[in-house]
């Protein structure tokens, strides 16, 4: 008898996975495919995301014959969104990044951040939908009249699989095109970027079902026509799938980019706008988060142009032999990383911050600099684990998944933020929500919830009592620096002070 199983399809900014989960969210087998890196000059290329999937799908079920798939979960990078035509096909563009610039400045100018992050519950940056819509208006005007749908990427991929148009409050909040305290689209802001209401679509909650399979897709993938599919979420549901569910618990993700997403009972948002107000997959609640553009994306910068590289590969050996040693070197006379390679987002929302060292001297090793650029991501994510301090929430413990989790940085981490962590056994906790959600979308759960019961912890990783003192001094150094730079003059990249040079990178 074959097994009934949960396809679930999540699909990363680098990454696409298509995986197959029991009835009890455990991971069965996985298939992994590449795709171009998101970005705003490189957009999301749908069409070929969608043969990826098909692709990885057709090899997961040629290599599981026994399971047999029920249902199918959809989960996605959120903040973007996919333009279709009225034939349902992605329209092609490509928007030049001083172009959403000026269309992000003529947003603020007009509507101004602090309205906007009233009505959208979000802090708009140029990574934003709502400029990135109006940029694609300015360079290309005919191409923008063929749009008659606009769908967030994990509903793009379900559009594909039923041909049902809908998309869930998580997603809707991140297009910036949704009122988050009366949870429906903002027809104002749908206009200012020049949509229509209808253009947008359904929105209902992640566990209702979105459709079915069609014959089709079902002989392009290689799974059963006529299956459901969930509604799903945008990959902030990660929050379910790490097992951050208690009052003090807290979720930090720490992959390309790096997140903080913590539940909370009432919509109050930070009064300082750094953390933005999504809602929660259990309705009536509400999940404060905030994020930062810099993680293993700086870290893989760094080690890109590194000794760490060789015949076009990280040396993931030397690495892991490289931080222990550094680590065990532990003081003050360290060079100092600000790792803002691609800006920042949460708390400083601030695009033209650059990255630099500081006091970098020729006794330092390539290990100091390793070390350097792990600390200064650790560092960062305090600037934003700091903020729900400021706010009065107590958090005891920090639920973490990541790639970064992949080197032994844990403990760093801890220290820096004087908290405990956890971390998962299973490394996959956005694709465990989306298959949890998919099980209450065909009535096997009442709550998604109610699979973090099933989850496994590694042994927690306290802090290092030794060490506290010390990244605390570094932590207050590093946020005077980057409060320098913050008020820096666009443009500075060099600065020379005393017999020292400080560079921006």
């Amino acid at each position: 008898m074959k097994q009934p199983s949960i396809l679930v399809i999540d699909i990363g900014t680098t990454l696409i996975k298509v995986s197959l989960f029991d009835f009890r969210c455990r991971l069965v087998d996985k298939v992994c495919g590449r795709q171009n890196e998101f970005s705003h000059e490189t957009p999301f290329d749908a069409e070929a995301c969608w043969r990826e999937v098909a692709t990885c799908s057709r090899q997961l079920a040629a290599r599981n014959p026994a399971c047999r798939i029920v249902v199918v979960g959809v989960t996605g990078f959120m903040h973007s969104v996919v333009a279709l035509d009225r034939m349902g096909r992605p329209l092609p563009i490509l928007v030049p990044a001083a172009t959403v610039r000026e269309c992000f400045e003529h947003m603020l100018t007009e509507i101004h951040f602090e309205r906007i992050y009233e009505v959208t519950g979000s802090r708009l940056d140029t990574t934003s939908v709502p400029p990135w819509l109006m940029a694609f208006r300015r360079r290309s005007p005919n191409t923008f009249s063929e749009i008659t749908a606009i769908l967030p990427v994990k509903d793009f991929i379900r559009h594909r699989l039923t041909s049902e148009m809908a998309t869930d409050e998580i997603d809707a909040c991140g297009t910036m095109l949704y009122s988050v305290h009366h949870r429906r689209w903002d027809a104002d802001l749908i206009s200012y970027c020049g949509l229509r209401e209808g253009m947008l679509p359904p929105i209902l909650h992640c566990t209702s079902r979105g459709g079915t399979v069609t014959p089709a897709v079902a002989e392009a993938l290689h799974i059963p026509a006529g299956i459901p599919v969930s509604v799903g979420g945008g990959d902030d549901i990660e929050i379910i799938g790490c097992g951050a569910l208690g009052d003090q618990a807290i979720c930090e993700h720490v992959g390309s980019t790096g997140s903080f997403l913590m539940h909370t009972q009432t919509a109050s948002p930070d009064p300082k706008f750094r953390l933005e107000l999504y809602p929660a997959v259990d309705a009536g609640k509400w999940v404060l988060g905030g994020s930062c553009s810099n993680v293993t994306r700086a870290l893989d910068w760094f080690l890109k142009h590194s000794v760490y590289t060789r015949d076009g590969g990280v040396d993931w050996n030397r690495v892991q032999g490289d931080l222990p040693v550094a680590l065990g070197r532990l003081d003050s006379d360290r060079p100092l990383f600000l790792p803002y390679v691609h800006g920042e987002r949460a708390p400083f929302w601030n695009p033209d911050l650059t990255a630099k060292w500081l006091w970098l001297r020729n006794c330092h090793t390539s290990a100091d600099l390793l070390l350097s650029v792990i600390e200064g991501v650790c560092f960062s994510l305090r600037s934003i684990f700091d903020v729900y301090k400021e706010l009065g929430i107590q958090i005891d413990s920090i639920c973490s998944s990541g790639g970064l989790n992949d080197i032994d940085a844990a403990r760093l981490r801890a220290t820096v933020y004087g908290t405990t962590i956890r971390q998962l056994k299973c490394a996959d906790p956005t694709s465990f929500a989306a298959a949890a959600i998919a099980l209450c979308s065909i009535g096997e759960l009442s709550d998604p919830q109610e699979a973090a019961a099933w989850l496994e912890f590694e042994p927690e990783i306290e802090p290092m009592p030794e060490w506290e003192a010390l990244l605390d001094q570094r932590f207050e150094l590093f946020s005077e620096a980057t409060a320098e730079m913050l008020a820096k003059p666009r443009g500075l990249n060099r600065k020379q002070s005393g017999n020292r040079q400080d560079w921006d990178c």
